[in-house]
């Protein structure tokens, strides 16, 4: 049976620099890097953030990573809503549930 997937979450920092906040959270492509992790496709979005398929290039696997765009990674609630959806996800063990690997904040591309 194989393994659920491995998830990522990142919450998108924000710049010193006024105006370029917005870009990152649309310039996410294919290639872009987010710590260890290089973004390989775009898989999803909704109202929380947007899922990309990416390689871990330390550990050598697959993953998918949700990211929280920098337009509601300023929003207190709404990170807070982020981060317990990450513990919730992490508190969970089975084998049809993506297993949360990793979770980091104020991360720019």
């Amino acid at each position: 049976m194989k393994a659920a997937p491995a998830l990522v979450f990142i919450a998108l920092g924000a710049s010193r620099r006024s105006g370029e906040d917005r870009a990152w959270s649309l310039a996410l492509t294919p290639g872009t890097r987010l710590g260890a992790y290089e973004l390989s496709a775009t898989l999803g979005a909704g109202g929380m953030g947007e899922v990309y398929r990416a390689r871990d290039a330390k550990l050598e696997r697959d993953v998918a990573i949700k990211v929280l765009p920098l337009a509601l990674a300023s929003d207190a609630q709404r990170l807070a809503r982020f981060e317990r959806e990450v513990k919730l996800l992490a508190s969970l063990d089975h084998p049809n549930i993506a297993h949360a690997y990793d979770f980091m904040e104020n991360l720019k591309p």
